[in-house]
């Protein structure tokens, strides 16, 4: 059994940078997937979770020094999981392929020493673990007031709002590379290039669906909502339906 934090409990879930407090995790058993909340108090707990659950080996990004002593105390293997965004899908195949990192001895030590040492600078001067980069298609550059509603490849502008848990943190405008040329061949790339973590569309069709999908990127339906703003305050409400691989609609 191997066990990997993950963002949330939706299909195909970034993995999530946090080890004790992650918020879910995922266990793959060769076979089938199940992601669980985690309701451990620590990560000292969230190892003798898995140590109930017959986990052998664990995919991290970080980990701090408590958790890291309680592996010490049991027949657990660690992988290295890598610093850019990952998938569960993505994992899957890596553990599949047995392609992951081996962590062990100096490189361990050093990702604790790292995790460590991060945490004692003040918040002021890292992003916050929940912190989430929300893309919105725009034809106007005025941040969160922008209307909504742009088709997504011919958009003048990506509007990018960077949340965390005190709320907005940034707000980014970017010209939209293929705007000119009006089409929508690399809209896929050019989004993903900005690294979101989610994106709301008033629509897409099957093809771009399936792409994004496949990029591991949460994308969401609004066709309601005026502004940035407002689609916003709903996406952070769990309002908005989340677009399948299929599509929920035509594209504008």
């Amino acid at each position: 059994m191997t066990a990997f934090p993950v963002k949330s409990n939706k299909e195909n879930s970034a993995l999530s940078p946090l080890f004790g407090k992650a918020k879910y995790f995922a266990f793959y058993d060769g076979k089938s997937l199940e992601v669980l909340k985690n309701d451990a108090g620590d990560g000292i707990d969230v190892i003798k979770w898995f140590v109930q659950k017959g986990v052998k080996n664990i995919i991290i990004k970080e980990m701090g020094s408590n958790p890291f002593k309680e592996i010490q105390k049991h027949d657990i293997n660690i992988f290295y999981s890598g610093d850019d965004r990952i998938t569960i899908d993505e994992v899957i195949k890596k553990i599949d392929e047995n392609t992951l990192e081996p962590l062990s001895g100096e490189k361990l030590e050093n990702i604790v020493k790292k995790h460590e040492s991060r945490h004692k600078h003040d918040d002021h001067h890292h992003h916050h673990h929940d912190t989430k980069r929300v893309i919105f298609p725009t034809n106007e550059d005025m941040g969160y007031l922008s209307k909504i509603g742009a088709h997504f490849g011919k958009a003048k502008f990506y509007t990018i709002i960077t949340t965390n848990h005190h709320g907005i943190s940034n707000v980014e405008v970017v010209e939209n590379p293929g705007h000119s040329s009006g089409g929508c061949g690399d809209a896929i790339s050019n989004i993903m290039s900005l690294k979101p973590d989610v994106m709301v569309v008033s629509g897409i069709g099957t093809s771009p669906a399936k792409g994004f999908a496949n990029a591991g990127l949460e994308v969401y339906f609004d066709k309601i909502s005026a502004t940035v703003q407002d689609s916003l305050k709903l996406l952070n409400e769990e309002k908005l339906q989340k677009v399948g691989s299929s599509g929920t609609c035509s594209t504008n």
